[in-house]
């Protein structure tokens, strides 16, 4: 995609005696008038371009805004979220970064969890709140030791409350329980926090993109049981049901497909269900791995478990 900056436009128009003439637009006269506003005017064209042909690809124009996560926008690029200022601030990011000969794939990571931040925060839940292993052990996330220090300089400083970036997304960023697995480069982040002008040697080290991998995170298991994880009577997968080892011992099996209890003479009645106990297993079988995991949460299966709770994005 190729944006001229120039913001020059003509009118062609007869006279009456027939004399070809050209004049100046409003709009370019006004420019004309202040001509040092054309370097920022092309500084920012500049920053757009990046902007809109690394996070929108061969989009002609830029996408709409979505506000809230739905069934169908949820396999839309976290990108769309992004707000209006949110795209002119990275607009900024992307210029500056160009001026000071920073590669651009370090915005393009904030640029990811910024817009994992619009998409997601709504509706996603703190890992470190409740996430188990198969065994019913409580899972803990955290950063790693070098990210965890640079978070905590970060938090330190007395530059959050002016930074270009949104309050918000700076306290979600810097919470492991939520972006455990984030793609941003912590030192990146400080110095768009500390510098944002990202002039003079800090900006240097990053003329060469250094990726952080996949293993950016540590996930510490506690040695305590701290979730009971009983089998549950009936189980479903994909909408089909199946009785477990215990449901049969309380009695249950599949009448046309559905779970039913009888119970006889040789039922184990060391466990008879009441209503309570009747809407858990059910949930249970519905949602078998909402309360633990082996591995870190799908965030997929969180919106899918929990309905896709619709929340406007503050």
């Amino acid at each position: 995609m190729i944006i001229s900056p120039s913001t020059n436009a003509y009118t062609r128009f007869q006279t009456s005696s027939g004399v070809t003439k050209t004049a100046l637009s409003l709009q370019s006269e006004s420019a004309n008038e202040e001509p040092a506003s054309s370097s920022s005017v092309q500084t920012r064209i500049s920053g757009r371009a990046n902007m809109m042909s690394r996070l929108f690809g061969d989009a002609d124009t830029e996408l709409a805004v979505q506000t809230t996560l739905t069934k169908n926008n949820i396999s839309m690029s976290s990108y769309n979220f992004l707000t209006s200022g949110d795209r002119d601030m990275l607009s900024n990011l992307y210029a500056t970064a160009q001026e000071q000969g920073i590669d651009l794939r370090y915005v393009d990571g904030l640029a990811r969890d910024l817009g994992d931040y619009r998409m997601f925060s709504p509706v996603e839940g703190n890992s470190n709140t409740g996430i188990y292993d198969m065994a019913g052990r409580r899972l803990t996330f955290s950063f790693t030791d070098t990210d965890m220090a640079t978070a905590s300089r970060i938090q330190d400083s007395n530059k959050l409350s002016g930074s270009v970036l949104p309050s918000g997304f700076l306290d979600y960023e810097l919470d492991p329980g939520f972006a455990f697995n984030h793609t941003a480069s912590f030192d990146f982040l400080a110095l768009v926090v500390n510098n944002p002008a990202m002039h003079g040697d800090a900006a240097s080290r990053f003329s060469t993109y250094q990726s952080q991998g996949k293993n950016n995170y540590v996930i510490k298991t506690a040695d305590e049981v701290t979730l009971d994880t009983t089998e549950p009577d009936f189980s479903s997968v994909d909408g089909v049901f199946s009785v477990t080892e215990t449901g049969k011992k309380h009695g249950f099996s599949l009448v046309n497909g559905q779970p039913t209890q009888n119970m006889t003479s040789s039922t184990d009645k060391s466990h008879i269900p009441t209503e309570q106990s009747m809407t858990q297993s059910l949930l249970d079988a519905v949602w078998p791995k909402s309360k633990f995991t082996s591995e870190p949460s799908s965030l997929f299966d969180f919106l899918y478990s929990s309905g896709l709770t619709e929340k406007a994005q503050d």
